[in-house]
């Protein structure tokens, strides 16, 4: 008999088709959505490596690298159980959008502090922080946008495409901060992330606005939900002991 408990009954041949993603890169909003993420998830490692090299150059301290390390991702722990309720009131194209811009800035702030020779570890900390609230709500945002402009046979793929993504953005980040820092130095390392902040932008912008709407119930689902709620009481059973 056949098992219908999902990839764990299917084939071989019918599990690899489930996750080629062919169907949701056919889809233009998600390759928007995907390469936005990618980007800017690279831009992290990026900011997250020259920021902690810089600290360690100027302080020799391990613990001021740690401190400014988590500056980046202590706003994560209170602000992402958060970042669905703020995306869900509101309009998550243009929260996208501000968030973009103020990660732009706060690139751009940072470099020309960078260039001019006036930076200093707390203006990196401080940035951190800022970068922090900003992943935090994009996470949840894009996510919540990706769910919504496949179709529901493709969610979990393409959810699944994108952490994927991230984890090759951790690799790639840091090596091109890396390479970034020694040849351009901070601040070319930040300008370089500034500038890969606003090309995500048509990316973002090109991506529409979508609102899930669920079909009606099943008649019979309504009939049976109304009989429930009409009841003025409902029995309790006592069993025997």
């Amino acid at each position: 008999m056949r098992s219908s408990a999902g990839p764990a009954g299917a084939g071989p041949s019918e599990f690899a088709s489930a996750i080629k993603p062919r169907g949701f890169f056919a889809t233009p909003s998600y390759l928007r959505l995907w390469l936005a993420g990618g980007i800017g998830n690279a831009m992290r490692w990026l900011e997250l490596l020259v920021a902690g090299i810089f600290t360690y150059e100027v302080t020799q301290s391990t613990v001021m690298v740690a401190l400014v390390t988590v500056a980046r991702s202590l706003p994560m722990l209170f602000i992402g159980t958060i970042a669905g309720v703020v995306g869900e009131a509101l309009n998550r194209k243009r929260l996208l959008v501000t968030q973009l811009f103020v990660m732009a800035v706060n690139s751009a702030t940072l470099c020309a502090l960078a260039f001019s020779a006036q930076i200093q570890v707390w203006h990196i900390g401080l940035g951190g922080i800022v970068a922090g609230i900003v992943w935090a709500m994009e996470l949840a945002v894009r996510r919540r946008m990706i769910g919504e402009v496949v179709t529901p046979d493709q969610v979990a793929p393409a959810i699944a495409l994108d952490s994927l993504t991230n984890s090759f953005a951790r690799v790639l980040g840091p090596l091109a901060g890396g390479a970034a820092y020694q040849t351009l130095g901070l601040g070319g390392a930040y300008f370089l992330s500034g500038a890969l902040y606003l090309a995500r932008e048509p990316f973002r912008r090109a991506v529409p606005m979508v609102r899930i709407r669920f079909p009606p119930a099943p008649s019979h689902v309504r009939t049976r939900c109304a009989s429930a709620t009409n009841s003025p009481k409902y029995p309790i059973v006592h069993k025997p002991g």
